[in-house]
């Protein structure tokens, strides 16, 4: 091979070693571009994820129902068209276990229920500022009711197992204290009471709901007893006022 042939080879492989040197240098920097491409859409992701208040976003629904991985309800969130708004949580059975509800009467109450979906426990608001609490027993009839009237009155009434009224405790707002015992169709039949001011007494009722017997110690400690008929009037009082004839004279102290 000549002198000549040797130059021109030598030209060749310079001028390809440049072109590829220059091939390298632009991929090297189209992969910077890319890379600074891709880490620019990243940040503007990770950006709008940071501060979501800089699009504000909301989502509207009547209804939104939360499920398992098995598909069982086990969420509700619905308004109804009523006016009606709930919140119902369900069990891996499906069965209904807690409410929350908003009624447009205004009322609004949380309840709870057993594995047989039997309402047990009721709290609430009323629309009128009543506001309670009931416990029931397994047939939904009330056992238990605790209660505070808007005026500040407190109250709490026992039922037997047919969901009569038995027993009741009240509290007024100018602190009176009352307790009272019911028959088997919510009468009165018996009636404690403490006042204010210091009287406490003791009152029967017949089952036409009248006394027939009072017992009674006032403020200046003097206590007295009266016995009733059934037409209303005093047969017996002690101490003796006007005692009716055949019944004994009764005198006391106090002391």
């Amino acid at each position: 091979m000549d002198e000549t042939m040797m130059e021109a080879m030598a030209k060749r492989l310079d001028c390809l070693e440049r072109e590829n040197l220059r091939l390298d240098r632009q991929v090297t920097r189209g992969k910077w571009v890319g890379r600074a491409i891709l880490l620019g859409a990243l940040v503007v992701a990770v950006g709008g994820a940071q501060f979501p208040l800089e699009h504000p976003r909301k989502l509207v629904r009547e209804e939104f129902v939360l499920q398992d991985g098995a598909g069982v309800t086990r969420a509700v969130l619905k308004a109804e068209n009523n006016g009606d708004a709930g919140l119902h949580f369900y069990d891996e059975r499906g069965k209904d276990r807690i409410g929350l509800a908003v009624r447009r009467d205004g009322f609004a109450g949380l309840f709870f229920r057993d594995q047989d979906g039997d309402c047990r426990l009721a709290m609430g608001i009323r629309a009128d500022g009543n506001s309670d609490i009931g416990f029931y027993d397994k047939k939904t009839r009330d056992r238990l009711r605790l209660g505070v009237t808007p005026e500040g009155m407190a109250t709490q009434n026992f039922y037997d197992q047919d969901g009569k009224d038995r027993l009741g405790m009240t509290v007024k707002p100018d602190g009176a204290a009352l307790f009272g015992f019911y028959d088997q169709d919510s009468m009165s039949r018996l009636g404690l009471d403490a006042q204010p001011d210091g009287k406490v007494g003791l009152v029967i009722f017949g089952k036409d709901k009248k006394a027939r017997f009072s017992f009674v110690i006032p403020p200046n400690g003097t206590p007295s007893l009266q016995i009733y008929g059934k037409d209303g009037r005093p047969l017996f009082e002690a101490p003796a006022r006007r005692n009716r004839p055949g019944f004994p004279e009764v005198s006391w102290s106090g002391s």
